[in-house]
């Protein structure tokens, strides 16, 4: 009797299950079955299917796991970690691992804001009044140079003015007008 494709998959799952290596499932396969009998491109295959089985398990359970984490559950190397979160179209958000694209009710609920909007418009033309605004802080250091290396060191004026540091706020607002203020903090 010539056990099956599906037979093997079984086997190598029992394996990994068992915490087995691809090169170790297949020296038992070897041992048991005969030379030749599944090649090891076929139980690195399966061997990587199984394993990212266990990767979408792991951030099933826990969505807030970081991929350092992930990387010392499964034994590989956090960039391993990365490409396959990126494969996956996962991205971090707010700590949390979520898909990258929108779910179809995020798509309906967008285009049906984006139709009322235009509907408005046509009715009122109230899009050119709408005043948007960004606010950017800036932190800034503007240290004076000093003369390091010079023999002869000059004293500094009595009314030398201090490092200036610190912080600015800059405001744009948009809407017919732009309008840009800066403040000081």
């Amino acid at each position: 009797m010539d056990p099956g494709k599906e037979h093997f998959r079984h086997v190598l799952f029992f394996l990994f299950k068992r915490g087995k290596t691809a090169a170790e499932a297949k020296k038992i396969l070897c041992d048991t079955y005969g030379d030749g009998i599944v090649s090891m491109a076929t139980r690195r295959r399966w061997h990587r299917r199984f394993h990212s089985g266990n990767f979408d398990a792991l951030l099933d359970d826990n969505s807030a796991v970081t991929t350092q984490e992930l990387a010392e559950a499964l034994d590989v190397h956090r960039t391993t970690v990365c490409l396959r979160l990126h494969g996956m179209g996962k991205i971090q958000k707010c700590g949390k691992w979520v898909p990258h694209s929108l779910s179809e009710s995020a798509k309906t609920d967008r285009l049906n804001t984006c139709k009322e909007l235009l509907k408005n418009h046509r009715k009122k033309s109230f899009l050119w009044r709408i005043v948007t605004r960004d606010e950017k802080w800036v932190l800034y250091d503007n240290p004076k140079r000093k003369n390091i290396g010079r023999t002869q060191v000059k004293r500094p004026h009595p009314h030398q003015s201090p490092i200036s540091m610190g912080k600015r706020c800059c405001s744009v607002y948009g809407g017919t007008t732009t309008a840009c203020s800066t403040v000081n903090c």
